[in-house]
C-alpha cells in the first residue's frame, strides 16, 4: 500500500505539532511567571515592612533630635548668663536622659541596664 501525503498535507501536520508545542511551551511559561510573580509580592511585602519600619524609628529619633536641640539650646541660654545655675544643671540633666531614651530604644548594648 502506497500512501502518499501532498506537500500541503505535511505542512498543516508540521503546524498542528508546531501549535501544540507553542501551546505546552505557553502553559509552562505562565505557570512560572505565576511562580514568580507570588515571589515579587512577598519581596514587596516584606519591603513594605521594612518600611514601615524604618519611618517610625525616623519619627522617634525626630523627637528626640528635637529634645536633643531644645536642651542644647538651653544649655547655650545658661552659659550665656541668661538662666540661673540651677536650670544650666536641669538642662544637663535633661539632654542626658533624652540621650539615655534614645540609646535605649536603638538597643545599644552600653545603655543597657544590667543590675
Amino acid at each position: 500500500m502506497d500512501a502518499q501525503i501532498s506537500v500541503s498535507t505535511l505542512l498543516l501536520v508540521l503546524l498542528g505539532v508546531g501549535g501544540v508545542i507553542l501551546i505546552v511551551y505557553l502553559i509552562v511559561l505562565v505557570r512560572n511567571l505565576n511562580e514568580t510573580l507570588k515571589k515579587a509580592n512577598i519581596v514587596i511585602e516584606e519591603a513594605h515592612v521594612v518600611t514601615e519600619i524604618a519611618a517610625k524609628r525616623a519619627q522617634e529619633v525626630d523627637g528626640i533630635v528635637d529634645d536633643v536641640s531644645s536642651s542644647v539650646k538651653s544649655i547655650s541660654d545658661n552659659l550665656k548668663g541668661n538662666i540661673s545655675f540651677v536650670k544650666i544643671i536641669a538642662a544637663i540633666v535633661n539632654l542626658g536622659t533624652s540621650i539615655k531614651g534614645f540609646a535605649e530604644k536603638a538597643d545599644w548594648p552600653w545603655a543597657k541596664n544590667d543590675r
